[in-house]
């Protein structure tokens, strides 16, 4: 569980063909920002026809994107898999794994759009799940 209630700056890792780059979100851990962010995913194409927006947004994803205060960087068709971390003092921690967006900004003319939001499984809630899983093959760090 992420300590504050409030954004969290994070990094993926995207691309734009062969080049890769570092993309600064935040990961927004607010009720508020949460709701917002569980709102934004009901405009997704896919799930034009969900009535409850739990079905699509569990409590296993984290969400970045959107433009609360300005506009944030969104994942580009096949960043999906890509890892979400954070940086505490030296050390890196992933805390995240790309799993969709809502809109694919970049096959629009305006690579921006304020229901752009991308969520990442969250690792904490399924460490149980690894840990049963591949805990045999490698270690996990408490």
């Amino acid at each position: 569980m992420l300590p504050t209630p409030g954004p969290v700056p994070a990094d993926f890792v995207t691309h734009d063909g062969r080049i890769l780059s570092l993309a600064q979100v935040t990961i927004k851990t607010s009720e508020g920002q949460r709701k917002a962010c569980e709102a934004n995913a009901l405009q997704a194409p896919e799930y034009k026809n969900v009535s409850h927006v739990h079905l699509v947004v569990t409590e296993r994803f984290l969400c970045t994107g959107g433009q609360e205060i300005e506009d944030e960087d969104i994942s580009r068709k096949g960043d999906s898999g890509g890892a979400l971390f954070i940086q505490k003092k030296r050390r890196y921690i992933q805390v995240g794994v790309l799993s969709w967006g809502v809109i694919n900004v970049w096959d629009t003319v305006a690579p921006k759009s304020k229901y752009a939001r991308d969520f990442h499984i969250n690792l904490f809630k399924v460490l149980p799940w690894l840990k049963m899983t591949i805990g045999t093959i490698t270690t996990f760090i408490n």
